[in-house]
């Protein structure tokens, strides 16, 4: 058994595509969507072109074909630090379908979508480090790493990103829940006082939340109560409903949690 474990592993290891490659990678990668864009037949074009393609599709919740875009637009310009950020995003952004072992192997030897998210962005600094955006994305994958070290990383990634000119409330907001997260509490309570101070009119949904549960941590209920209602009442998008809804699905009904997965 001692002498076939190691050889599993090999085998394993032997199927798994190269660092920084992803699975599927064919010759025709290249050409990937090129009758979707349009206008002048410039190599500029193009890369522009793919890279915008790219973030469409991320947008439209598809990463393994906006990693398709990025990769495109790197082999036309391996030095874009645009298509470098958005390679990095769409392995951060991947969704899980391998079965659990191969994930543990890939991981293992820095195989796994996560490890190539932040080699892809610290590639992305090393093009240019004083892209916020490559800062923001690396911080937001250390973020998920989880370990004390990754997250002091990755909120030094967060200022790094905010102090360069980044998107204010979403760099802040992330900036909050690290120092939540590494026990800063005073810090973290002050970034998401200034968040709903500055939300033009209403107060932030998600910012309130995060009151909500470090105002319950200190068994202040009468706070926390306000910040809850006052979040539910500044809700606007799915996504602030969902983070709600979180916290309420244990005490729902199995139809009306079916009912809030159909909404559109």
């Amino acid at each position: 058994m001692k002498k076939i474990l190691p050889i599993l592993l090999l085998v394993c290891l032997a199927s798994l595509p190269a660092a920084g490659e992803p699975e599927g990678r064919s010759a025709d990668t290249v050409a990937v969507d090129m009758d979707v864009i349009g206008g002048p037949d410039t190599l500029k074009a193009r890369i522009s072109g793919l890279i915008r393609l790219g973030f469409e599709r991320l947008e439209r919740d598809d990463p393994e074909s906006a990693r398709k875009s990025f990769e495109a637009a790197l082999s036309l310009d391996p030095g874009n630090v645009r298509a470098q950020v958005g390679l990095g995003r769409s392995y951060l952004e991947h969704k899980p379908g391998r079965v659990g072992i191969f994930e543990l192997i890939e991981r293992l030897f820095n195989q796994d979508f996560l490890s190539r998210a932040i080699s892809c962005l610290n590639r992305a600094l090393e093009l240019d480090p004083d892209s916020w955006e490559a800062h923001y994305w690396l911080g937001s994958a250390y973020m998920k790493k989880l370990g004390r070290d990754d997250l002091e990383r990755a909120l030094e990634h967060m200022e790094q990103a905010y102090r360069l000119g980044g998107d204010k409330l979403q760099v802040r907001f992330k900036m909050a829940l690290l120092h939540k997260a590494l026990g800063d509490i005073q810090n973290a309570e002050q970034i998401l006082f200034e968040i709903n101070s500055e939300a033009a009119g209403r107060v932030d949904p998600l910012a309130c939340l995060e009151l909500v549960k470090i105002n319950t941590k200190r068994t202040d209920f009468r706070e926390a109560h306000r910040y809850y209602w006052r979040g539910v009442g500044s809700i606007s998008t799915r996504e602030e409903f969902q983070a709600y809804f979180d916290d309420l699905a244990v005490i729902a009904t199995e139809d009306e949690h079916q009912d809030f997965l159909s909404t559109p």
